[in-house]
């Protein structure tokens, strides 16, 4: 399979090797355009707000919680309960596709 990411994988190591600093994407919000963030500050405060005291997205019911943001926030997400037992299965069959997937191939999945 062809890489889809080999130009950015390379930057990557080449910063690690050469001990720099190094980002896939810039970091100034002017980057983004000037108006690209003051636009969507209401509309993302509301999407923030519809997120708080309900179901994790795709959740059909609710069960452990009380989260709490590193910034103080009570958020009051709660998360579906799992099968561990079914959530570990899925990861043990999953360990051989990517092995065989070959370290390029994660590596580009990761990008």
């Amino acid at each position: 399979m062809t890489m889809r990411h080999p130009e950015l994988l390379q930057r990557a190591l080449t910063a690690i090797r050469e001990r720099t600093y190094w980002s896939a994407y810039p970091e100034a919000l002017k980057a983004y355009g000037a108006d690209s963030f003051s636009q969507d500050i209401p509309a993302g405060r509301a999407a923030f707000d519809g997120y708080l005291g309900a179901p994790f997205p795709g959740a059909s019911k609710g069960g452990p919680g009380g989260e709490r943001s590193p910034y103080g926030i009570d958020l009051g997400v709660t998360y579906p309960p799992v099968d561990v037992d079914a959530l570990l299965a899925d990861a043990t069959a999953a360990i051989g596709p990517w092995r065989a997937a070959g370290q390029d191939q994660r590596a580009d999945t990761c990008l």
